[in-house]
Protein backbone atom coordinates (compact mmCIF):
# COMPACT_ATOMS: atom_id res chain seq x y z
CA UNK A 1 0.00 0.00 0.00
CA UNK A 2 1.35 3.51 -0.94
CA UNK A 3 2.01 5.61 1.78
CA UNK A 4 0.17 8.89 2.43
CA UNK A 5 1.75 12.35 1.95
CA UNK A 6 2.52 13.77 5.45
CA UNK A 7 -0.15 16.45 6.84
CA UNK A 8 0.73 19.68 6.66
CA UNK A 9 2.17 21.76 9.31
CA UNK A 10 -0.62 24.47 8.25
CA UNK A 11 -3.32 22.51 9.26
CA UNK A 12 -5.32 23.65 12.18
CA UNK A 13 -5.54 21.31 15.28
CA UNK A 14 -8.74 19.73 14.45
CA UNK A 15 -8.38 19.18 11.12
CA UNK A 16 -5.18 17.50 11.67
CA UNK A 17 -7.28 15.43 14.41
CA UNK A 18 -9.94 14.43 11.55
CA UNK A 19 -7.45 13.78 8.59
CA UNK A 20 -5.44 11.71 11.05
CA UNK A 21 -8.23 9.57 12.02
CA UNK A 22 -9.75 8.82 9.08
CA UNK A 23 -5.67 8.00 8.09
CA UNK A 24 -6.48 5.64 11.12
CA UNK A 25 -9.47 4.09 9.22
CA UNK A 26 -8.19 3.82 5.56
CA UNK A 27 -5.24 2.07 6.83
CA UNK A 28 -7.45 -1.09 7.73
CA UNK A 29 -8.55 -1.18 4.05
CA UNK A 30 -4.72 -2.31 2.92
CA UNK A 31 -4.98 -0.44 -0.57
CA UNK A 32 -4.04 2.05 -2.29
CA UNK A 33 -5.60 5.59 -2.48
CA UNK A 34 -6.27 5.78 -6.16
CA UNK A 35 -7.93 2.05 -6.72
CA UNK A 36 -9.72 2.88 -3.58
CA UNK A 37 -11.52 6.09 -5.29
CA UNK A 38 -11.93 4.10 -8.59
CA UNK A 39 -14.32 1.15 -6.39
CA UNK A 40 -15.86 4.15 -4.27
CA UNK A 41 -16.43 6.43 -7.78
CA UNK A 42 -14.95 9.38 -6.26
CA UNK A 43 -12.00 11.78 -8.15
CA UNK A 44 -8.86 10.44 -6.30
CA UNK A 45 -7.68 14.06 -5.82
CA UNK A 46 -10.76 14.31 -3.89
CA UNK A 47 -9.95 11.50 -1.24
CA UNK A 48 -6.61 12.64 -1.30
CA UNK A 49 -7.82 16.06 0.17
CA UNK A 50 -9.82 14.35 2.37
CA UNK A 51 -7.57 12.46 3.86
CA UNK A 52 -4.88 14.92 3.98
CA UNK A 53 -6.95 17.55 5.60
CA UNK A 54 -7.24 20.26 3.28
CA UNK A 55 -10.94 19.52 2.52
CA UNK A 56 -13.60 18.56 5.04
CA UNK A 57 -15.39 15.60 3.99
CA UNK A 58 -19.08 15.38 4.19
CA UNK A 59 -20.83 12.71 6.57
CA UNK A 60 -22.22 10.40 4.17
CA UNK A 61 -18.56 9.57 2.47
CA UNK A 62 -16.98 9.65 6.90
CA UNK A 63 -19.85 6.98 6.91
CA UNK A 64 -18.97 4.68 3.46
CA UNK A 65 -15.84 4.87 4.42
CA UNK A 66 -15.79 3.10 7.85
CA UNK A 67 -18.70 0.50 6.84
CA UNK A 68 -16.02 -0.19 4.07
CA UNK A 69 -13.15 -0.58 6.44
CA UNK A 70 -15.55 -2.35 8.99
CA UNK A 71 -16.04 -4.74 6.10
CA UNK A 72 -12.20 -5.11 5.70
CA UNK A 73 -11.12 -4.91 8.37
CA UNK A 74 -13.56 -6.30 11.46
CA UNK A 75 -13.38 -5.38 15.04
CA UNK A 76 -10.30 -3.04 14.13
CA UNK A 77 -11.90 -0.45 12.47
CA UNK A 78 -14.33 0.13 15.25
CA UNK A 79 -11.32 2.34 16.54
CA UNK A 80 -12.30 5.12 16.24
CA UNK A 81 -15.72 4.80 15.61
CA UNK A 82 -17.98 6.58 13.41
CA UNK A 83 -20.01 8.76 16.70
CA UNK A 84 -16.38 10.03 17.09
CA UNK A 85 -15.13 10.95 13.24
CA UNK A 86 -18.58 12.37 13.33
CA UNK A 87 -17.48 14.64 16.73
CA UNK A 88 -14.61 15.28 15.05
CA UNK A 89 -16.09 16.64 12.12
CA UNK A 90 -18.17 18.87 14.00
CA UNK A 91 -15.19 19.90 15.72
CA UNK A 92 -13.66 20.99 12.64
CA UNK A 93 -17.20 22.91 11.80
CA UNK A 94 -16.98 24.77 15.14
CA UNK A 95 -13.51 25.94 14.45
CA UNK A 96 -14.10 27.48 12.11
CA UNK A 97 -17.75 29.32 12.92
CA UNK A 98 -18.73 28.33 9.21
CA UNK A 99 -22.32 28.90 7.52
CA UNK A 100 -22.74 24.75 7.38
CA UNK A 101 -21.82 24.47 11.31
CA UNK A 102 -24.49 27.37 12.18
CA UNK A 103 -27.23 25.23 9.74
CA UNK A 104 -26.21 22.38 11.81
CA UNK A 105 -26.72 24.47 14.89
CA UNK A 106 -30.37 25.29 13.94
CA UNK A 107 -31.44 22.35 12.81
CA UNK A 108 -30.51 20.69 16.10
CA UNK A 109 -32.06 23.39 18.39
CA UNK A 110 -35.21 22.56 16.53
CA UNK A 111 -34.95 19.13 16.82
CA UNK A 112 -35.05 19.58 20.76
CA UNK A 113 -37.58 21.94 20.66
CA UNK A 114 -39.51 19.06 18.68
CA UNK A 115 -38.95 16.54 21.83
CA UNK A 116 -39.92 19.16 24.14
CA UNK A 117 -43.46 19.77 22.74
CA UNK A 118 -43.82 15.42 23.18
CA UNK A 119 -42.35 15.75 26.17
CA UNK A 120 -44.52 18.06 27.41
CA UNK A 121 -47.84 16.52 25.68
CA UNK A 122 -47.51 13.37 27.33
CA UNK A 123 -46.98 15.56 30.84
CA UNK A 124 -49.95 17.89 30.76
CA UNK A 125 -52.45 15.68 28.79
CA UNK A 126 -55.88 18.11 29.58
CA UNK A 127 -54.13 20.52 27.13
CA UNK A 128 -56.80 19.54 24.72
CA UNK A 129 -56.07 21.73 22.08
CA UNK A 130 -52.86 23.56 20.80
CA UNK A 131 -54.84 26.55 18.79
CA UNK A 132 -54.39 29.19 21.06
CA UNK A 133 -57.43 31.64 21.34
CA UNK A 134 -59.36 29.51 18.79
CA UNK A 135 -61.69 26.46 19.49
CA UNK A 136 -60.98 23.29 17.36
CA UNK A 137 -64.58 23.90 15.96
CA UNK A 138 -64.50 27.39 14.61
CA UNK A 139 -61.88 26.43 12.55
CA UNK A 140 -62.33 24.36 9.80
CA UNK A 141 -59.93 21.41 9.49
CA UNK A 142 -57.97 22.73 13.06
CA UNK A 143 -57.51 19.47 14.42
CA UNK A 144 -54.17 18.29 15.39
CA UNK A 145 -53.24 15.51 13.66
CA UNK A 146 -51.99 14.05 16.55
CA UNK A 147 -54.56 15.16 18.92
CA UNK A 148 -57.90 12.85 19.65
CA UNK A 149 -61.21 13.30 17.85
CA UNK A 150 -63.03 16.22 19.91
CA UNK A 151 -65.89 14.52 21.53
CA UNK A 152 -69.08 16.00 22.86
CA UNK A 153 -68.69 16.58 26.44
CA UNK A 154 -65.03 18.12 25.00
CA UNK A 155 -66.26 20.53 23.19
CA UNK A 156 -65.56 24.75 23.70
CA UNK A 157 -69.96 24.65 25.17
CA UNK A 158 -69.13 22.35 27.60
CA UNK A 159 -66.39 24.35 29.30
CA UNK A 160 -68.79 27.83 29.54
CA UNK A 161 -68.12 29.34 32.70
CA UNK A 162 -70.41 28.51 35.80
CA UNK A 163 -70.59 29.41 39.33
CA UNK A 164 -70.76 25.54 39.96
CA UNK A 165 -68.39 22.68 39.16
CA UNK A 166 -68.04 20.10 36.51
CA UNK A 167 -69.66 16.31 36.39
CA UNK A 168 -65.99 15.16 37.73
CA UNK A 169 -65.71 17.66 41.00
CA UNK A 170 -62.88 19.59 39.44
CA UNK A 171 -62.83 23.51 39.86
CA UNK A 172 -64.53 25.45 36.74
CA UNK A 173 -62.43 27.20 34.46
CA UNK A 174 -63.77 30.62 35.54
CA UNK A 175 -63.34 32.38 31.97
CA UNK A 176 -61.14 35.12 33.71
CA UNK A 177 -58.13 34.01 33.86
CA UNK A 178 -55.07 34.99 30.83
CA UNK A 179 -54.80 30.84 30.25
CA UNK A 180 -58.41 29.89 29.37
CA UNK A 181 -61.77 30.78 28.51
CA UNK A 182 -63.89 30.04 25.48
CA UNK A 183 -64.14 33.32 24.15
CA UNK A 184 -60.65 33.00 21.69
CA UNK A 185 -58.75 34.77 24.56
CA UNK A 186 -57.27 31.84 25.54
CA UNK A 187 -56.95 27.87 25.18
CA UNK A 188 -59.60 24.93 25.85
CA UNK A 189 -58.48 23.13 28.85
CA UNK A 190 -60.31 20.07 30.04
CA UNK A 191 -59.99 19.27 33.87
CA UNK A 192 -56.78 17.61 34.73
CA UNK A 193 -57.54 14.12 36.22
CA UNK A 194 -56.38 13.22 39.39
CA UNK A 195 -52.18 13.20 39.57
CA UNK A 196 -51.53 15.48 36.35
CA UNK A 197 -51.51 18.81 37.36
CA UNK A 198 -48.82 20.54 36.52
CA UNK A 199 -46.96 23.03 37.89
CA UNK A 200 -48.11 27.32 36.28
CA UNK A 201 -44.61 27.57 34.59
CA UNK A 202 -44.24 24.25 32.85
CA UNK A 203 -48.47 24.33 32.15
CA UNK A 204 -47.50 28.12 30.74
CA UNK A 205 -44.63 26.73 28.72
CA UNK A 206 -46.79 23.46 27.26
CA UNK A 207 -49.33 25.91 25.77
CA UNK A 208 -47.00 27.84 23.92
CA UNK A 209 -44.96 24.75 22.55
CA UNK A 210 -48.25 23.36 21.57
CA UNK A 211 -49.25 26.38 20.20
CA UNK A 212 -45.87 26.30 17.85
CA UNK A 213 -47.55 22.89 16.75
CA UNK A 214 -50.34 24.42 15.89
CA UNK A 215 -49.03 26.94 13.84
CA UNK A 216 -46.74 24.26 11.90
CA UNK A 217 -49.83 22.27 10.32
CA UNK A 218 -51.96 24.99 9.80
CA UNK A 219 -49.49 27.85 8.33
CA UNK A 220 -52.10 30.85 8.38
CA UNK A 221 -52.00 31.27 12.19
CA UNK A 222 -48.01 31.42 12.35
CA UNK A 223 -47.97 35.36 13.71
CA UNK A 224 -50.82 34.52 16.17
CA UNK A 225 -49.01 31.26 17.93
CA UNK A 226 -45.84 34.13 17.85
CA UNK A 227 -47.39 36.38 19.13
CA UNK A 228 -48.73 34.02 21.86
CA UNK A 229 -45.32 32.38 22.34
CA UNK A 230 -43.60 35.83 23.43
CA UNK A 231 -46.42 36.51 25.90
CA UNK A 232 -45.43 33.32 27.14
CA UNK A 233 -42.40 33.88 27.41
CA UNK A 234 -39.26 31.71 27.19
CA UNK A 235 -40.00 30.39 24.01
CA UNK A 236 -37.66 31.86 21.30
CA UNK A 237 -36.30 28.46 20.54
CA UNK A 238 -39.88 27.06 19.40
CA UNK A 239 -40.62 30.72 18.05
CA UNK A 240 -37.12 29.72 15.69
CA UNK A 241 -38.40 26.41 14.96
CA UNK A 242 -41.60 27.91 13.99
CA UNK A 243 -39.56 30.35 11.46
CA UNK A 244 -37.30 27.77 10.21
CA UNK A 245 -40.52 25.41 9.21
CA UNK A 246 -42.07 28.20 7.67
CA UNK A 247 -39.27 28.91 5.44
CA UNK A 248 -39.08 25.23 4.14
CA UNK A 249 -43.14 25.68 2.62
CA UNK A 250 -44.09 25.99 -0.68
CA UNK A 251 -43.56 29.96 -2.33
CA UNK A 252 -47.23 30.95 -1.65
CA UNK A 253 -47.12 29.39 1.90
CA UNK A 254 -43.88 31.43 2.21
CA UNK A 255 -45.56 34.57 1.11
CA UNK A 256 -49.09 34.27 3.27
CA UNK A 257 -46.94 33.60 6.09
CA UNK A 258 -45.13 37.04 5.68
CA UNK A 259 -47.94 38.52 5.25
CA UNK A 260 -49.72 37.64 8.42
CA UNK A 261 -46.14 38.55 10.07
CA UNK A 262 -46.29 42.30 8.52
CA UNK A 263 -50.02 42.81 9.55
CA UNK A 264 -49.10 41.96 13.09
CA UNK A 265 -46.62 44.19 13.32
CA UNK A 266 -43.52 41.53 13.71
CA UNK A 267 -41.37 42.42 10.80
CA UNK A 268 -38.05 41.20 12.64
CA UNK A 269 -39.48 37.77 12.51
CA UNK A 270 -40.74 38.75 8.82
CA UNK A 271 -36.95 39.23 8.35
CA UNK A 272 -35.54 35.90 10.32
CA UNK A 273 -38.13 33.70 8.19
CA UNK A 274 -36.70 35.48 4.64
CA UNK A 275 -32.70 34.44 6.40
CA UNK A 276 -34.25 30.82 6.02
CA UNK A 277 -35.59 30.88 3.13
CA UNK A 278 -32.08 32.05 1.73
CA UNK A 279 -30.53 28.60 3.70
CA UNK A 280 -32.75 26.39 1.06
CA UNK A 281 -31.06 24.95 -1.74
CA UNK A 282 -30.72 27.78 -4.52
CA UNK A 283 -33.22 26.92 -6.90
CA UNK A 284 -35.39 26.76 -4.18
CA UNK A 285 -34.57 30.19 -2.93
CA UNK A 286 -34.45 31.42 -6.21
CA UNK A 287 -38.29 30.16 -6.69
CA UNK A 288 -39.28 32.21 -3.97
CA UNK A 289 -37.63 35.45 -4.43
CA UNK A 290 -39.56 34.98 -8.13
CA UNK A 291 -42.51 34.90 -6.42
CA UNK A 292 -42.29 37.54 -4.55
CA UNK A 293 -41.41 39.58 -7.84
CA UNK A 294 -44.64 38.74 -9.43
CA UNK A 295 -46.68 39.21 -6.36
CA UNK A 296 -45.23 42.83 -6.06
CA UNK A 297 -43.44 42.53 -2.78
CA UNK A 298 -40.19 44.05 -3.66
CA UNK A 299 -39.05 45.06 0.09
CA UNK A 300 -39.00 40.67 0.92
CA UNK A 301 -37.56 40.26 -2.48
CA UNK A 302 -34.71 42.60 -1.30
CA UNK A 303 -34.18 41.70 2.40
CA UNK A 304 -34.03 38.00 0.85
CA UNK A 305 -32.02 38.97 -1.96
CA UNK A 306 -29.72 40.54 0.96
CA UNK A 307 -29.37 37.12 2.58
CA UNK A 308 -28.74 35.22 -0.77
CA UNK A 309 -25.80 37.72 -1.11
CA UNK A 310 -23.71 35.71 1.40
CA UNK A 311 -24.26 32.77 0.49
CA UNK A 312 -21.32 30.88 -1.42
CA UNK A 313 -20.32 32.31 -4.89
CA UNK A 314 -21.60 29.29 -6.60
CA UNK A 315 -24.69 29.84 -5.01
CA UNK A 316 -24.93 33.39 -5.51
CA UNK A 317 -23.90 32.82 -9.06
CA UNK A 318 -26.46 29.83 -9.58
CA UNK A 319 -29.00 32.16 -7.76
CA UNK A 320 -28.47 35.28 -10.17
CA UNK A 321 -28.69 33.25 -13.14
CA UNK A 322 -32.36 31.59 -12.29
CA UNK A 323 -33.67 35.15 -11.74
CA UNK A 324 -32.02 35.86 -14.90
CA UNK A 325 -33.56 33.30 -16.74
CA UNK A 326 -37.05 33.51 -14.86
CA UNK A 327 -36.90 37.29 -16.47
CA UNK A 328 -36.08 36.50 -19.84
CA UNK A 329 -38.68 33.08 -19.97
CA UNK A 330 -41.68 34.98 -18.12
CA UNK A 331 -41.39 31.88 -16.12
CA UNK A 332 -44.75 30.46 -16.73
CA UNK A 333 -44.98 28.96 -13.14
CA UNK A 334 -45.49 32.13 -11.97
CA UNK A 335 -46.72 34.32 -14.69
CA UNK A 336 -44.93 37.37 -16.89
CA UNK A 337 -42.48 39.02 -14.45
CA UNK A 338 -43.62 42.48 -13.24
CA UNK A 339 -41.66 45.74 -12.04
CA UNK A 340 -39.46 45.61 -15.08
CA UNK A 341 -38.05 49.22 -13.93
CA UNK A 342 -35.80 49.96 -11.10
CA UNK A 343 -33.18 48.51 -8.55
CA UNK A 344 -35.61 44.90 -8.46
CA UNK A 345 -35.93 44.77 -12.30
CA UNK A 346 -35.48 41.42 -13.75
CA UNK A 347 -36.39 39.87 -10.37
CA UNK A 348 -33.59 41.32 -8.48
CA UNK A 349 -30.82 40.03 -10.62
CA UNK A 350 -28.59 42.72 -10.79
CA UNK A 351 -29.46 43.88 -7.47
CA UNK A 352 -28.47 40.49 -5.57
CA UNK A 353 -25.11 41.08 -7.84
CA UNK A 354 -24.24 44.72 -6.48
CA UNK A 355 -25.39 43.70 -2.96
CA UNK A 356 -22.67 40.41 -3.41
CA UNK A 357 -20.14 43.07 -4.49
CA UNK A 358 -20.23 44.92 -0.72
CA UNK A 359 -18.73 41.69 0.47
CA UNK A 360 -15.02 42.03 1.58
CA UNK A 361 -12.16 42.09 -1.11
CA UNK A 362 -10.77 38.77 -0.66
CA UNK A 363 -14.02 37.11 -1.91
CA UNK A 364 -15.05 38.37 -4.84
CA UNK A 365 -12.53 36.86 -7.43
CA UNK A 366 -14.16 33.52 -6.56
CA UNK A 367 -17.43 35.37 -7.18
CA UNK A 368 -16.66 36.65 -10.51
CA UNK A 369 -14.98 33.30 -10.90
CA UNK A 370 -18.33 31.27 -10.57
CA UNK A 371 -20.37 33.78 -12.29
CA UNK A 372 -17.89 33.23 -15.13
CA UNK A 373 -19.46 29.90 -15.14
CA UNK A 374 -22.70 31.19 -15.92
CA UNK A 375 -24.17 32.78 -18.92
CA UNK A 376 -25.01 36.36 -16.80
CA UNK A 377 -22.01 37.54 -19.56
CA UNK A 378 -20.08 41.09 -19.19
CA UNK A 379 -22.99 42.81 -17.68
CA UNK A 380 -23.33 40.57 -14.70
CA UNK A 381 -19.38 41.24 -14.08
CA UNK A 382 -19.73 44.89 -14.06
CA UNK A 383 -22.48 44.51 -11.65
CA UNK A 384 -20.73 42.41 -9.33
CA UNK A 385 -16.82 44.85 -9.14
CA UNK A 386 -19.07 48.14 -9.80
CA UNK A 387 -18.96 48.59 -6.22
CA UNK A 388 -15.69 48.52 -5.77
CA UNK A 389 -14.61 49.76 -9.29
CA UNK A 390 -16.25 52.91 -8.78
CA UNK A 391 -16.86 53.28 -4.86
CA UNK A 392 -14.10 51.16 -3.30
CA UNK A 393 -10.68 52.12 -2.15
CA UNK A 394 -7.64 51.85 -4.22
CA UNK A 395 -6.30 48.96 -2.24
CA UNK A 396 -9.37 47.32 -2.06
CA UNK A 397 -10.02 47.43 -5.80
CA UNK A 398 -6.04 46.30 -6.91
CA UNK A 399 -6.39 43.75 -4.30
CA UNK A 400 -9.22 41.96 -5.90
CA UNK A 401 -7.41 42.96 -9.87
CA UNK A 402 -4.53 40.59 -8.12
CA UNK A 403 -7.09 38.19 -7.03
CA UNK A 404 -8.78 37.90 -10.45
CA UNK A 405 -5.21 37.71 -12.09
CA UNK A 406 -4.01 34.88 -10.51
CA UNK A 407 -7.45 33.12 -11.20
CA UNK A 408 -6.68 33.67 -14.95
CA UNK A 409 -9.54 35.90 -15.03
CA UNK A 410 -7.63 38.43 -17.42
CA UNK A 411 -11.40 39.30 -19.22
CA UNK A 412 -12.47 40.18 -16.20
CA UNK A 413 -9.78 42.19 -14.72
CA UNK A 414 -10.06 43.93 -17.63
CA UNK A 415 -13.87 45.14 -16.99
CA UNK A 416 -12.60 46.26 -13.45
CA UNK A 417 -9.60 47.59 -15.08
CA UNK A 418 -11.64 49.99 -17.05
CA UNK A 419 -14.37 50.81 -14.18
CA UNK A 420 -10.97 52.57 -12.33
CA UNK A 421 -10.05 54.44 -15.11
CA UNK A 422 -13.73 56.15 -15.15
CA UNK A 423 -12.34 57.56 -11.70
CA UNK A 424 -10.38 60.68 -13.21
CA UNK A 425 -8.94 62.19 -9.97
CA UNK A 426 -5.73 61.83 -9.79
CA UNK A 427 -5.15 61.46 -6.35
CA UNK A 428 -7.34 57.95 -6.80
CA UNK A 429 -5.29 57.45 -9.63
CA UNK A 430 -1.73 57.67 -7.54
CA UNK A 431 -3.23 55.78 -4.84
CA UNK A 432 -4.11 53.15 -7.40
CA UNK A 433 -0.89 52.94 -9.49
CA UNK A 434 1.15 52.77 -6.11
CA UNK A 435 -1.04 49.90 -5.04
CA UNK A 436 0.00 48.36 -7.87
CA UNK A 437 3.84 48.60 -8.02
CA UNK A 438 3.49 47.29 -4.12
CA UNK A 439 1.84 43.78 -6.13
CA UNK A 440 4.06 43.67 -8.45
CA UNK A 441 1.74 45.04 -11.10
CA UNK A 442 4.04 47.46 -13.33
CA UNK A 443 2.28 46.94 -16.56
CA UNK A 444 -1.18 46.74 -15.36
CA UNK A 445 -0.29 50.34 -14.04
CA UNK A 446 0.69 52.00 -17.04
CA UNK A 447 -2.76 50.74 -18.54
CA UNK A 448 -4.43 52.40 -15.86
CA UNK A 449 -2.62 55.70 -16.22
CA UNK A 450 -3.64 55.39 -19.98
CA UNK A 451 -6.90 54.54 -20.00
CA UNK A 452 -7.59 57.27 -16.86
CA UNK A 453 -5.82 59.85 -19.20
CA UNK A 454 -8.40 58.81 -22.30
CA UNK A 455 -11.38 59.21 -20.08
CA UNK A 456 -10.15 62.96 -19.37
CA UNK A 457 -12.31 65.44 -21.00
CA UNK A 458 -9.60 68.68 -20.98
CA UNK A 459 -5.97 68.96 -21.96
CA UNK A 460 -5.44 70.60 -18.35
CA UNK A 461 -6.74 67.36 -16.29
CA UNK A 462 -4.45 65.41 -18.45
CA UNK A 463 -1.65 67.69 -17.72
CA UNK A 464 -2.77 67.83 -13.55
CA UNK A 465 -2.88 64.00 -13.74
CA UNK A 466 0.86 63.52 -15.31
CA UNK A 467 1.72 66.17 -12.91
CA UNK A 468 0.62 64.37 -9.91
CA UNK A 469 1.92 61.34 -11.45
CA UNK A 470 5.26 62.67 -11.22
CA UNK A 471 5.66 64.26 -7.98
CA UNK A 472 4.49 60.81 -6.20
CA UNK A 473 7.49 59.44 -8.62
CA UNK A 474 5.46 57.56 -11.03
CA UNK A 475 7.94 58.79 -14.12
CA UNK A 476 6.69 56.06 -16.36
CA UNK A 477 2.92 56.23 -15.89
CA UNK A 478 3.17 60.58 -16.22
CA UNK A 479 4.76 59.29 -19.41
CA UNK A 480 2.22 57.11 -20.35
CA UNK A 481 -0.18 60.16 -19.80
CA UNK A 482 1.72 62.73 -22.05
CA UNK A 483 1.96 60.32 -24.38
CA UNK A 484 -2.09 60.05 -24.85
CA UNK A 485 -2.46 63.81 -24.12
CA UNK A 486 0.06 64.44 -27.31
CA UNK A 487 -1.65 62.36 -29.49
CA UNK A 488 -5.04 63.54 -28.24
CA UNK A 489 -4.07 67.29 -29.59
Amino acid sequence: MAVLKPLSEELSPQSRALAQALRDVFATLGEDLRPYAGRMNYDPSVVSRYLGGSRLPPEDWIEQLYKVALAAGGDEAASPTLKELYALRMAVLAASNSFSYRLLLAEAERAAVEDELARLKEVLPHVQHPAVGLAPDTVPGAQHPEDPPLSADDSPASHEPSGGTHDGGADSCSGEGDDDGPDGSGPVLAAPPPGAAAAPAEQAAAIGALAGGFARVHAGYLAQSISTLRLVGGQENEIAGLLADAGRRTPALVIRALDGLRLTGLSADARTLLAYVSLRPVPEAAEVAVALGVSGRSDDLAVLLEHVSCREPSGVAHCAALLRTAARTGDGAFGAPTGRDGPLADFGTWHLLRLAGDRPPADLPALVAALRETDMGARGIKSLLSRVGLDGDPPSAVTVLRGLLDLDCGSEADILLNLLARRTTPIFTVDAVLAMHSLDLQDTALVLARRTARHEASARRRRALAEALESAYLRPEAEAVRAVASRRR
